[in-house]
């Protein structure tokens, strides 16, 4: 019956909401029904056994329905709308992570949406944009127009580096002292993106690893509260 009403914002439950101690940083885990509450605990416990990092999940906190509504549409990205009752400033956190039936996972800003049917890989894909990386496989037109146009070399985000279009360039780049390798993030777009990792990375691929730099990436800007 406690599920029925919103978690009180109170400094008791604010702290029991996080199991872990000594949090470099803290995600928020925000579901709307029942279903989604039993599922994402699951999640939760997958995740934390999966991936060693600094990072505290919380208990799943509920909003009903009419304080968070959450977009549920298989081919769309998940969207979820909060109403003026909902007072998240209230509650600790650094990042939150909201939980919809179906959608297309995505990240923004400072929160990441996913479908609770989804896995830890999801998760931690989502969450690595939250802290500045971005995705290895070709991005969509319009966003690797907008983000690999570029006229010098730039690193647009932790993990690419970009530089203009060439028919001189080679299949890896030396830049800042380190060995990047290219990648597909800017096919859709004239400028060459490389990454600075050999392997095929969880960024392109989901089921693979988290390669060991982007590990030690993850757990600075954790650390750090740095996301870019």
């Amino acid at each position: 019956m406690a599920l029925r009403q919103p978690l009180a914002a109170n400094a008791e439950q604010v702290i029991l909401t996080y199991t872990q101690r000594n949090c470099a940083a803290k995600l928020m885990l925000i579901v709307t029904d029942l279903t989604s509450f039993e599922r994402v605990k699951v999640l939760k416990n997958r995740f934390e056994n999966t991936f060693d990092l600094p990072i505290c999940l919380s208990e799943p906190v509920y909003f009903d329905a009419t304080q968070i509504d959450c977009s549920n549409r298989a081919n769309a990205r998940i969207e979820c709308v909060l109403t003026s009752d909902v007072n998240l400033a209230q509650y600790e956190y650094d990042k939150l992570a909201f939980f919809s039936l179906q959608g297309i996972a995505n990240a923004v800003g400072e929160r990441l949406y996913m479908s609770y049917m989804q896995s830890e890989r999801v998760l931690l894909h989502e969450l690595m944009h939250l802290y500045g990386f971005i995705d290895e496989y070709p991005l969509k037109k319009s966003l690797a127009q907008r983000l690999c146009n570029i006229e010098q070399p730039t690193r647009i985000a932790k993990n690419i580096l970009v530089l203009p279009d060439s028919n001189d360039l080679q299949n890896r780049v030396s830049f800042d002292g380190q060995t990047w390798y290219v990648t597909n993030t800017c096919n859709n777009a004239n400028g060459q993106a490389f990454k600075p990792v050999s392997m095929t990375s969880n960024l392109e691929l989901l089921d693979l690893p988290l390669p060991d730099l982007y590990r030690f990436w993850l757990q600075q800007a954790m650390t750090q509260d740095n996301s870019l």
